[in-house]
């Protein structure tokens, strides 16, 4: 999540698997041969009838339990596919058009597509306020709208990164619509952070703040397994010395609002919806 100075007069540019191999089949156990040795004839080799004095054999091992399906390949869940897909299109577009590939088709120039979908997709702290929106529906569709555009690839492929790793755990937990629920509910509560927290006027736009409710769920429900409160409070405290560390390397122009509204949503979410009975999908893993 990036919140950039303006790189050109009234439109700034802002931006913010343990997967183990198939197991190979079982190597053929070899057999002992068919033919059976003649019994002995010496009366102390059989057994006697009665019941043995020796030590009782040792009993039958106890079945293992069945390893669940997330201890090992882990596959990515049809509602993240579409996600990670819808995403990545709407970032082709715009680098396609940043590249000058699609340039014949609209007209715009090499950079305006990116710079108009930060015009009417952007989140802008101004629209609360005074400014006028592009369209009627603009100060409210753009609390959702911010989290689908980003800065560039980099971006989008390092929020494609967090996705992959935290969303097949949090529909392993509460499933497709639950995954929905707190994505949405995350991104809205991270831009209303951000509008009520920044003071900057410059466009906002990642889904970060999604992705951050994602990891505020699934730190609730380690909670709820049985962690300790302390190891909830380390992550959380990591989590802010990360954002801070983010926010130096880059140069201030980090959107922590958004971060900490949708982790906040995160953890209501999980909190108050019932996961699946199962800790070997959340973070323990």
């Amino acid at each position: 999540m990036r919140d950039d100075g303006p790189p050109d007069p009234g439109i700034p540019e802002s931006g913010s698997p343990d997967g183990r191999p198939g197991r190979p089949g079982a190597p053929a156990v070899a057999r002992a041969a068919s033919a059976r040795l003649p019994p002995s004839s010496d009366p102390s080799s059989n057994p006697p009838s009665g019941p043995s004095s020796g030590p009782p054999s040792d009993p039958p091992p106890h079945p293992s339990r069945p390893a669940h399906p997330a201890a090992g390949r882990r596959t990515l869940p049809g509602i993240v596919i579409g996600l990670a897909l819808a995403l990545t299109a709407v970032e082709a577009v715009l680098w396609a058009a940043d590249m000058g590939i699609v340039d014949a088709l609209s007209g715009l120039g090499a950079g305006r597509w990116r710079r108009v979908a930060l015009q009417y997709g952007a989140f802008w702290s101004g629209l609360l306020q005074n400014w006028q929106p592009n369209y009627r529906a603009q100060p409210a569709a753009m609390f959702a709208t911010y989290s689908m555009l980003h800065s560039g690839p980099a971006h989008l492929a390092g929020n494609l990164l967090a996705l992959a790793w935290l969303g097949p755990r949090v529909v392993d937990r509460f499933g497709a619509w639950g995954f929905v629920a707190i994505w949405a509910v995350s991104a809205l509560a991270g831009a209303a952070t951000f509008g009520a927290l920044s003071r900057s006027f410059s466009p906002m736009v990642g889904a970060s703040g999604a992705l951050f409710g994602l990891m505020g769920a699934l730190v609730m429900v380690a909670w709820r397994d049985g962690g300790r409160l302390a190891r909830v409070l380390a992550i959380s405290a990591g989590l802010a010395v990360l954002n801070l560390a983010m926010l130096i390397a880059e140069g201030g122009i980090l959107a922590w609002q958004t971060h900490l509204g949708g982790y906040l949503a995160g953890l209501a979410m999980a909190a108050a919806m019932s996961p699946r009975n199962d800790p070997d999908c959340a973070m323990r893993d």
